[in-house]
């Protein structure tokens, strides 16, 4: 990891980096890193820093810089060569200060976009994974030091609480998407982008968002062979509608039906459109089916888990006759796995189709009127609507 990170960083210091700053995880087998790197004040060069988590520790990025103090000192931090020079020339930091370079503060405007759309999943995270830490949902500003760089769980986390976290929409808390008017009749997360420019507002970020096109958890094991030891657990779509299937880095293809496909061209063939599908019809009535697709997703992924010791037990016997025949057995596993994974969400879809059409409930029965909530029905006025009876043929009051 720490060589990774030194080569990005001297390609970017000697022919530049422009565009957005960006934070990016850099895992080996035995260490995980956060790059962060920015474009120099000239647009021409590269500036950067890189912090080690801590080991057994947990931490976040949600679309802005995490680092801060820069230590010269600290053996587990690395920074670009030209870090102090350009940052004091360019105005950003004083040296005679006596004050430690604040990375964030110095290079960064602290959040993107608009307060908390950052802030909200940084704390969201720490908080399920350290609830005891109490830490606060409002601070006082973009640069707050309320929420620090890693914590550590407070119970060990598997791949499925992972993913978990990863398809979040605050559920249970005051920012819960899925609760309010702007959720619907039936607890709709999504809140679509687009909205009025004369309306100003904004809606929560959450960490599962719509327009998410894939997700990704990855698993590295130094007592493994390579080719088994790292694997991707891989989701096309938003991490809310989408099934996570293994991807080994032994391989040596990658299943057609993650490889090719479209967005502006619908194809079952592909798993993406499997998953996107299934959450865009979900909208129409989120509170009944998003718990089934919940269990489905249970179901599949749960299956994978199990079956994981077995498959690289395997996989590391074949590994000590013959790497090669190793490599096949996963590449072959990965692609079953994949077609396997689209039938069953695509067979799932049917279902649902099935089931919530036409705003029934047409399973156990058909034509069954669930209609809508109370709460909403007076949110909307349905409840001054006309009745039976001669009162109903009145003009209703202004």
């Amino acid at each position: 990891a720490r060589e990774a990170i030194q080569l990005m960083g001297d390609l970017a210091v000697k022919y530049g980096y422009y565009g957005w700053g960006e934070t990016l995880t850099v895992v080996d087998k035995e260490e995980a890193w956060v790059f962060e790197i920015c474009a120099s004040p000239d647009k021409k060069s590269a500036l950067w820093v890189a912090k080690k988590v801590p080991d057994g520790e947990v931490f976040v990025e949600a679309n802005e810089f995490r680092i801060r103090e820069v230590d010269p000192n600290d053996p587990d931090m690395m920074y670009s060569p030209n870090l102090f020079k350009v940052t004091a020339e360019a105005g950003w930091y004083d040296p005679s200060s006596g004050e430690p370079l604040d990375w964030l503060k110095t290079v960064s405007p602290g959040e993107y976009s608009k307060p908390y759309y950052s802030l909200r999943r940084v704390w969201r995270v720490l908080s399920r994974v350290a609830p005891s830490l109490n830490l606060p949902a409002y601070v006082e500003g973009p640069y707050t030091k309320a929420y620090p760089f890693s914590v550590k769980p407070e119970k060990k986390l598997t791949v499925a609480d992972v993913i978990d976290l990863f398809r979040d929409h605050y559920e249970g808390t005051e920012f819960d998407l899925t609760t309010g008017p702007a959720a619907g009749p039936f607890g709709n997360p999504n809140r679509y982008s687009g909205s009025s420019k004369l309306v100003k507002g904004s809606w929560e970020r959450a960490l599962s968002i719509f327009r998410c096109q894939y997700v990704f958890v990855s698993q590295t094991r130094g007592w493994l062979p390579d080719p088994v030891g790292g694997v991707v657990w891989w989701g096309a779509a938003a991490p809310h509608e989408t099934v996570l299937v293994p991807f080994y880095c032994g391989i040596t293809d990658i299943p057609d039906c993650y490889e090719t496909g479209s967005l502006e061209s619908f194809d079952r063939n592909i798993n993406y459109w499997a998953f996107n599908f299934m959450g865009n019809w979900a909208e129409l009535k989120w509170s009944y089916m998003y718990p089934e697709i919940q269990e489905l997703q249970k179901k599949i992924e749960g299956r994978l888990f199990a079956m994981q010791p077995a498959i690289e037990s395997a996989a590391v016997q074949l590994y000590d006759i013959n790497p090669e025949l190793c490599k096949e057995f996963l590449t072959n596993y990965c692609a079953d796995t994949a077609d396997r994974v689209r039938q069953e969400v695509w067979d799932f879809n049917d279902y649902l189709i099935t089931k919530y059409s036409d705003g029934y409930v047409n399973i156990p029965e058909v034509g069954h009127s669930v209609g809508y909530p109370d709460w909403w029905l007076k949110a909307v006025g349905y409840d001054k609507g006309h009745i039976f009876g001669p009162e109903g043929y009145k003009k209703p009051e202004e």
